[in-house]
């Protein structure tokens, strides 16, 4: 059981990530002054022996004085937050990279605010932002850092940024969640009343009305998902999921297979709105960050999927471990095909999760893992 006494608290780093870009900010412009204008002293009758009339002195009227141009300063713009998390002796730490711009390359400051936590002894506080104006301009991140302490809990954050102008940022929320890998056995089937399991929530998936709802997830990106409590063994061998589209466009949701906890690479079984299946595996470089997905089965056409709008298929898989790694996959309670798990390492704990293609608007419910 982990410690209920937290100290947490937020500071707030400024990463220079050369894969991202950042902005520049004109010098203030100065408050426009009246002109000043001076009358010219009415003229004088000069009066002459033979009494010629009067003539009058021309003035010249004072030139106006030009007024400056000001140009209307603008807010900051948070593009995504990325959350990253670290662990180590039984503490886990999460960074906050808060991706952004700003036309003006003024930021100065980030801000933060509690939307909501599951405990009561917590706190946040913002901190200076020192970016390049230029930097600020391309697009940059800052980094906020959160440390979780050995507590198992969940607190959502609102983060804004603010300029030397005094102008802000529209909010951005998200989760962060403390204590992985504290819970155990987990609560299934999850049916998504709550993140009992320990989901890693994020700006794309989030659990709202009993379901697990993945969105706005860019179209050249993928994701996938597990749950602290996700774990596979040879006494608990099968897993399965509801899965359905909110729309039909050329994209694909599945049940990830493993995530890379018995297998380096990771594997998903995907389905697709035009009634097609298929196995992916991910492949990692040699520093082990993941590159690409290739195929282990390629696409096959089945009548088994309902290609309907909003319309759930289950989709499970039953893991077998000897000294190899074998599932078998299903249909709506129907067989489709086995596999050989290729790279399996030995372990008999493998962690489940679900799959997302970019650009599709996924639902899932049903989450369930038991021993047959």
């Amino acid at each position: 059981m982990r410690s209920k006494r937290l100290y947490t608290c937020i500071s707030v780093l400024v990463v220079s990530t050369f894969a991202c870009t950042l902005f520049s900010r004109p010098e203030p412009t100065p408050t426009p002054m009246p002109a000043v204008v001076t009358e010219a002293p009415l003229p004088t009758p000069v009066l002459t022996d033979t009494a010629q009339p009067p003539t009058a002195t021309p003035t010249k009227e004072a030139p106006a004085t030009p007024t400056p141009t000001t140009q209307q300063s603008v807010a900051p713009v948070i593009d995504s937050v990325d959350l990253e998390e670290q662990s180590s002796g039984g503490d886990m730490t999460v960074y906050q990279i808060i991706h952004f711009h700003d036309a003006d390359g003024d930021v100065n400051y980030v801000d933060y605010e509690i939307v909501s936590a599951t405990v009561d002894d917590v706190s946040v506080s913002g901190g200076s932002v020192d970016v390049p104006p230029g930097n600020q301009k391309r697009g940059h991140s800052v980094t906020g850092t959160w440390d979780c302490g050995s507590g198992s809990y969940e607190v959502t954050l609102q983060a804004i940024l603010r300029d030397k102008a005094g102008n802000q940022s529209e909010p951005v929320e998200y989760t962060i969640i403390c204590g992985r890998g504290a819970i155990t056995g987990g609560v299934f089937p999850d049916t998504f009343d709550d993140n009992g399991n320990g989901w890693g929530l994020d700006n794309y998936f989030s659990i709202e009305g009993g379901v697990m709802k993945a969105r706005n997830i860019p179209t050249d990106q993928s994701r996938w998902l597990w749950c602290d409590a996700c774990q596979v063994t040879a006494d608990r061998s099968h897993v399965s999921l509801d899965g359905s589209w909110a729309d039909r466009r050329d994209a694909s949701l599945g049940l990830l297979i493993d995530s890379g906890s018995c297998n380096p690479d990771g594997l998903v079984f995907l389905i697709g709105p035009h009634g097609y299946y298929s196995i992916f595996q991910a492949v990692r470089d040699d520093d082990g960050e993941w590159r690409h997905w290739r195929p282990y089965v390629d696409w096959v056409r089945s009548s088994l999927i309902r290609t309907g709008q909003n319309t759930a298929n289950e989709i499970s898989a039953d893991y077998e471990f000897t000294d190899e790694l074998r599932v078998s996959l299903y249909i709506n309670g129907t067989y489709v095909t086995r596999v050989r798990v290729y790279g399996y390492n030995g372990s008999e704990a493998c962690m489940p999760g679900l799959y997302v293609d970019g650009g599709l608007e996924a639902d899932f419910d049903n989450f369930n893992i038991s021993d047959k």
